[in-house]
C-alpha cells in the first residue's frame, strides 16, 4: 500500500506575524547584549596582594569600588584617584589600611598603615630608632592589623662605680634595674647617688661609694715615771734605784672608715690596758758635803770678794726668790742642805751649766752664798735667792744683778 506525502503547510495569517516579530526582538536584544558586552571596561585590581580582572561600565575609579562595595577610607592606599576616568586595561592597586598601637617608653599612640613591615612603618611614620633601642617585634615583622609596636629608648648612662667609670646605653627603666642587668650589688654601707628608684634618664651620672668599716688596735707603750726620793743617809751625789720602772701597754680600738679605699674617718670606740706600768723609784743622797760651807747672813760679806780673793767670773743676771716653805719644796736643797733647819743660811739656786754647785758666789744685794739648788726654772743667766722670810719672797719680784762667782 503505497504512502502519499503531503507537501508543508505555509504559515499564515497572524501567526507569520508573531513569529516575524519574535526574531526582531532576539535579534535586536543579541545586538544590544553585544553592543553591551563590546563596551565594557576591562581593568585590573590588586587588592591586598591579589589581583582581580573585572568588566565594568562605571565611568570613574570611585564608582567602580561603590559598584565592587570596597570602602576606601582616608589611611588606605589607592593607586589611582577616584575621580580618575575609568580606561580600558586599566590597573588599580588597593591596599587597606592596618591598625597598629605603637608604645614608646610607656607613651601609646594609634597609627593606620598600609606598609608591609615594622621597618617600613617606622620609616613611614618618620619615627627614628637607634640602634641602641629595643623595637618588639623585630624590624622585619610583617605588619598584621591591631599588631602592638613596642619601641623602648636607650639612654646614655655612666656609672661610676668606687671610683671605676663605664658609660653605657641602656633601656631599664630604673637605676636598681640596671644595677642588676650590670650584676652591680651594694652592701649595707655603701652610698648610692641617686637612689634605686630614680627613674632612668639620657645623661644620668650614677654615683657608688663603696664604704667599708674595719677595726684596728694600736698598742701604745706608756712610759714610766721616775720618783725622786732624798735620803740624808747618802752623800750628796750618790743614787740608788729602789724600785725599776716598768713601761705600761695600753690597746687603742679604732673604728676605721674607708670610702672607695680611702680613709676617711677614725673613731676611738674602746681603750684596754694591756699590762700596767709601773713608776720607777731612785733614791737621791743628800748628805752634805764637806766641801760645801754654809755662809749665814750674819757671815756674809757686803764687800764683794767673799774672802776667796778674785772671782773666777763675773756675770749680769735676772734674780728672783724663793722659800724653804714654797708649793712642792722639801725645804733640802739638791745638795742636801736642810733650809728649814738653817734659815739664816745664805744659798742660792743656779744653772750648774753656768755656775758649778758648791761654788761660793757674791749677789748684788744679797752678799756671799754657796750655789747649793738647783731649779726647773733656773735656765742658763737666772739665779734665784732664797729667803726664810715668806713675804720677802713675795715682794721680791725680779731684779737685774750682778754676780761675781768664786771657787769652792
Amino acid at each position: 500500500m503505497e504512502t502519499k506525502s503531503h507537501p508543508p503547510q505555509r504559515v499564515t495569517g497572524p501567526f507569520k506575524f508573531l513569529l516575524f516579530f519574535l526574531t526582531v526582538i532576539v535579534f535586536f536584544v543579541s545586538i544590544s547584549i553585544l553592543l553591551y558586552e563590546a563596551t565594557m571596561a576591562e581593568v585590573t585590581i590588586d587588592y591586598n596582594g591579589k589581583e582581580v580582572q573585572v568588566r565594568t561600565h562605571a565611568d570613574t575609579v570611585e564608582e567602580l569600588m561603590n559598584e565592587l562595595e570596597i570602602e576606601v577610607d582616608d589611611h588606605d592606599y589607592l593607586s589611582r584617584d577616584m575621580s580618575a576616568s575609568i580606561r580600558q586595561g586599566m590597573e588599580i592597586t588597593y591596599v587597606p589600611a592596618k591598625e597598629v598601637m605603637v608604645t614608646i617608653n610607656g607613651e601609646e599612640k594609634t597609627y593606620y598603615t598600609t606598609a608591609d613591615t615594622v621597618k617600613s612603618f617606622l620609616n613611614q611614620e618618620n619615627i627614628d630608632v637607634s640602634e641602641h633601642d629595643v623595637v618588639i617585634p623585630f624590624m622585619e615583622t610583617s605588619i598584621v592589623n591591631g599588631m602592638d609596636i613596642s619601641i623602648n629608648r636607650a639612654a646614655k648612662v655612666t656609672i661610676n662605680d668606687g671610683g671605676e667609670t663605664e658609660t653605657l646605653w641602656t633601656t631599664e627603666k630604673y637605676v636598681k634595674d640596671l644595677l642588676d642587668s650590670k650584676n652591680i650589688t651594694l652592701q649595707a654601707l655603701d652610698e648610692i647617688d641617686p637612689s634605686p628608684k630614680h627613674p632612668i634618664e639620657d645623661g644620668l651620672t650614677i654615683n657608688i661609694t663603696r664604704v667599708k668599716k674595719e677595726t684596728e688596735v694600736v698598742e701604745e707603750r706608756l712610759d714610766y715615771k721616775t720618783i725622786t726620793r732624798y735620803d740624808s743617809n747618802m752623800s750628796q751625789g750618790q743614787t740608788r734605784v729602789i724600785q725599776p720602772g716598768e713601761y705600761g701597754v695600753v690597746e687603742h680600738h679604732y673604728e676605721i672608715t674607708y670610702k672607695n679605699g680611702e680613709e676617711v674617718e677614725r673613731e676611738l670606740v674602746k681603750q684596754v690596758t694591756k699590762q700596767e706600768g709601773q713608776d720607777e723609784i731612785v733614791a737621791v743622797g743628800t748628805k752634805s758635803s764637806s766641801s760645801i760651807q754654809l755662809l749665814s747672813s750674819k757671815k756674809s760679806s757686803g764687800g764683794g770678794s767673799c774672802g776667796k780673793g778674785e772671782p773666777i767670773k763675773e756675770l749680769t743676771m735676772r734674780a728672783t726668790a724663793y722659800s724653804a716653805y714654797c708649793n712642792g719644796c722639801s725645804g733640802v736643797t739638791y745638795t742636801g742642805i736642810n733650809l728649814r733647819a738653817n734659815p739664816d743660811a745664805k744659798v742660792v739656786a743656779v744653772d750648774p751649766s753656768v755656775i758649778p754647785l758648791g761654788s761660793t758666789v757674791w749677789v748684788e744685794g744679797y752678799g756671799c752664798a754657796v750655789a747649793g739648788d738647783t731649779g726647773s726654772a733656773i735656765q742658763g743667766n737666772k739665779i734665784d735667792l732664797f729667803y726664810s722670810n715668806q713675804s720677802k719672797v713675795e715682794s721680791f719680784g725680779f731684779r737685774i744683778v750682778r754676780v761675781k762667782v768664786y771657787g769652792n
